[in-house]
């Protein structure tokens, strides 16, 4: 199509940049129906597991993801350590529902690269880029930095 730009393709390196830091690492589409005993998962246990990883991302603003344990993690969360092995297998395993969140919301600010760019509109489309790239980087800093970190050590779980 004549005068259609598409920047993931003619954008060049900063385009490419942005597209390689904020799709490292493991996507997934999926949505958690069950506990690991394999309960079906109502709205008390989604609600449940949603505050656990709240709790996680709430303390890895101020700990390191080595510091973090599934007792402070309960303790945060106001619940016990017994009802966090309830959803998880381990901080790792919370970690990575963590990094699945935060790349569905790196799916939803890499839209604006497949959409069609107007000529005239290229530098607002441009920005609008930037703009969802730096929020989701804000809400998700910690997250993405560890999923990063661990993709580079060549986790097979964060680099897919």
């Amino acid at each position: 199509m004549r005068g259609s730009f598409r920047p993931a393709r003619q954008a060049g390196p900063l385009c490419s940049l942005l597209v390689s830091v904020l799709t490292k690492g493991h996507i997934v589409k999926s949505t958690v129906t069950s506990n690991k005993q394999g309960q079906t998962l109502g709205p008390k246990g989604h609600a449940t597991r949603k505050r656990l990883m709240d709790a996680a991302e709430r303390l890895l603003k101020t700990s390191s993801p080595v510091e973090l344990t599934a007792v402070s993690v309960a303790k945060e969360a106001g619940t016990s350590s017994a009802t966090f092995y309830m959803y998880f297998d381990d901080i790792r395993d919370v970690l990575f529902a963590l990094a699945e969140l935060a790349g569905k919301d790196v799916e939803k600010a890499l839209a604006t690269i497949d959409k069609p760019w107007p000529p005239g509109n290229r530098e607002a489309k441009a920005m609008e880029l930037v703009e969802k790239f730096h929020s989701v980087w804000n809400k998700h800093r910690e997250v993405l930095r560890f999923r990063n970190l661990e993709a580079d050590r060549g986790d097979p779980a964060f680099d897919k």
